[in-house]
């Protein structure tokens, strides 16, 4: 069977040996039935689908089997094994500096996504760099950073696949957890976090060129240029972690760049594409909102989206409108046609207690047997996410820009303006034929929520008169006050004192030329001076030199004649004790007792 199949990442296949102990037939003709399989080690599970169990191949040959019993065997103390380290989890872990260890600790300790947590704030908490003891634990803790978010990412796109996973993973509640750890250890060294962040930045942007450049090889179902839903959830956490209000930020204002490149830049070739433009969208009013930061960008594209919706009988005029790069060529993707009819089949499904949500639920297509957003229920919650970033950026900049709204929110005004249909007000004699409601009409409550931001956009670029041209006088010139020495140009006659001393132009020519002379003469002295002391100072080095080596050799040699003077000493005071055991003397004592003999010629044996 299929272990947890819903729960695999990239809905990726693990087929692990198991008996179905009992089949759970459906309620109704239309319910599916499901199964309980109990695997090898143990293990059971329960509601598993038909297409997640496969028979096993059968065997005859006895090796195999033992073998099979043995690896069962082996899989179960294991299983007992992961088991006792969870009941016994430890208060203090080493710090992972890689991915894989990270995942090694949570397969060993924890089996819900709140045991993850409890891990990694643990590891925190015990190898803080604000410890007395974990000073030297910062490049750990650096690569610990880096592991925390590629882990959000991770567990962001696997949310993106399966969902949050139930009580068990928890995976939104980990997203959390992560955040606030991430935010402690920011506190703890802002400089390690903002060097991690600035190289995942990094990171992110040039997967982002690689992706731009493969656009054109790959099919708009198989390939997108957009970032994965966990790049765009982290992203999403940044504001929670750093201020967006600093005027200049290392880690903040890259990542808006980013963001800003991503809107611009990445072709919408689908209806995932279409969705993750708006979430991106979004982070970056999140971003520029309360430092009242002006973003082309997100006006720019919220007013191609609004585009997106028009009826299809001004489709080709509105579209030509859309100037940003990303929404440039959405004429050419059929589903990006359709987002319209999305809105119109919905008409009594939507309501202020029940408004429609952006969704990026996945729908297999049985044409193409490829999982797709489904347009039809996600056309309402792009429409109404769009409208209500427009009101949130018109309630930021009111009364903040002063003359220039009409300006800033014109693109949105003349999308506004296309839907001018859909906002018309109904009454008898307007009241358009039954086919053309269908087409054009949208259901109540988005018509409600259009003509809602199409007052505020009326109120705010019309509260106020722009202030006619008047003719100022410009502000006094001014320059800085210099500090500069005045310097007199010697090839230049002047009379200055000369003229008080009433002399002629000859006089004063000569006497300026003598003092030139003794300026020159007083130069070359005092450099004749100093290049004396400098050579004296070297030949003072050079001599010093060699009176050091001659003199380093004479102590040595002082040394070794005290030394032999010691040991000469030594001996008269001992009477010659030293000079006894060796030599010729030791062989005329063995001689004397006859144990040594002299042969002829003095030779001793």
């Amino acid at each position: 069977a299929n272990y947890q199949a819903s729960q695999q990442f990239q809905n990726r296949k693990k087929w692990y040996d198991g008996k179905v102990t009992a089949v759970v037939q459906p309620s109704t003709k239309k319910g599916v039935a499901v199964y309980t399989v109990t695997y090898g080690d143990g293990d059971v599970e329960e509601g598993v689908l038909a297409e997640d169990i496969r028979a096993r191949k059968n065997t005859t040959n006895e090796d195999v089997d033992t073998d099979e019993l043995e690896e069962t065997k082996e899989k179960r103390k294991k299983v007992k094994a992961k088991e006792m380290a969870r009941k016994s989890m430890p208060y203090v872990f080493e710090v992972p500096t890689t991915l894989e260890s990270l995942y090694s600790l949570i397969s060993t300790h924890a089996k819900t996504g709140s045991e993850v947590s409890t891990i990694l704030n643990r590891i925190h908490t015990s190898n803080s760099i604000r410890l007395k003891n974990n000073t030297n634990n910062a490049e750990k803790m650096q690569n610990f950073y880096d592991v925390c978010l590629r882990r959000f990412m991770a567990v962001g796109d696997a949310i993106s696949d399966s969902g949050d996973g139930g009580k068990a993973l928890g995976r939104h509640e980990q997203l959390n957890d992560l955040t606030r750890v991430l935010y402690r250890m920011t506190q703890d060294s802002p400089s390690i976090a903002g060097a991690v962040w600035g190289r995942r930045i990094g990171i992110l942007h040039k997967a982002l060129l690689k992706r731009l450049r493969d656009v054109p090889l790959h099919h708009q179902d198989v390939f997108t240029a957009w970032p994965s839903v966990g790049t765009v959830l982290l992203l999403k956490a940044l504001p929670h972690i750093f201020p967006v209000t600093d005027y200049r930020h290392g880690v903040v204002l890259p990542s808006l760049l980013y963001l800003t490149q991503t809107l611009v830049q990445c072709p919408i070739r689908n209806h995932g594409d279409l969705v993750t433009g708006v979430l991106i969208a979004g982070l970056v009013v999140e971003y520029t909102r309360e430092a009242h930061r002006v973003s082309p960008e997100v006006l720019a594209f919220l007013a191609g989206v609004l585009r997106l919706f028009v009826v299809p009988n001004k489709w080709n005029e509105c579209a030509k409108k859309n100037l940003i790069p990303s929404l440039a060529n959405v004429v050419n993707y059929p589903d990006l046609l359709t987002l319209r009819d999305g809105l119109v089949s919905n008409k009594k499904g939507y309501s202020s207690e029940n408004p429609p949500k952006l969704s990026l639920e996945l729908k297999r297509n049985a044409s193409t047997n490829l999982e797709k957003i489904d347009s039809a229920k996600g056309a309402a919650g792009v429409f109404c996410a769009t409208l209500h970033m427009i009101d949130t950026l018109m309630d930021t900049f009111r009364g903040k820009v002063e003359y220039s709204e009409n300006e800033l929110f014109s693109e949105i005004a003349q999308s506004l303006l296309c839907l001018g249909e859909d906002i018309a007000p109904k009454s008898k004699t307007n009241t358009p034929s039954k086919k053309k409601k269908k087409m054009s009409i949208l259901p109540s409550y988005l018509s409600e929520r259009l003509s809602s931001t199409v007052r505020k956009m009326t109120k705010i670029t019309g509260q106020t008169h722009r202030a006619p041209l008047l003719r100022r006088l410009p502000p006094p010139t001014q320059s800085i006050k210099t500090l500069a020495p005045r310097m007199a140009d010697p090839t230049k006659y002047s009379l200055s004192n000369d003229a008080r001393q009433s002399k002629s132009q000859s006089q004063a020519e000569s006497d300026r030329l003598r003092r030139e002379y003794k300026r020159e003469h007083k130069a070359v002295s005092r450099e004749l001076r100093l290049d004396g002391q400098f050579v004296e100072m070297e030949r003072r080095k050079e001599l010093e030199y060699k009176a050091g080596k001659d003199r380093k050799k004479r102590n040595e040699n002082f040394a070794w004649l005290e030394g032999e003077q010691a040991a000469m000493n030594q001996q008269v005071r001992m009477g010659g004790g030293l000079l006894k055991g060796g030599g010729i003397g030791m062989a005329r004592a063995k001689a004397a007792t006859a144990q040594l003999g002299i042969k002829k010629g003095g030779k001793m044996s």
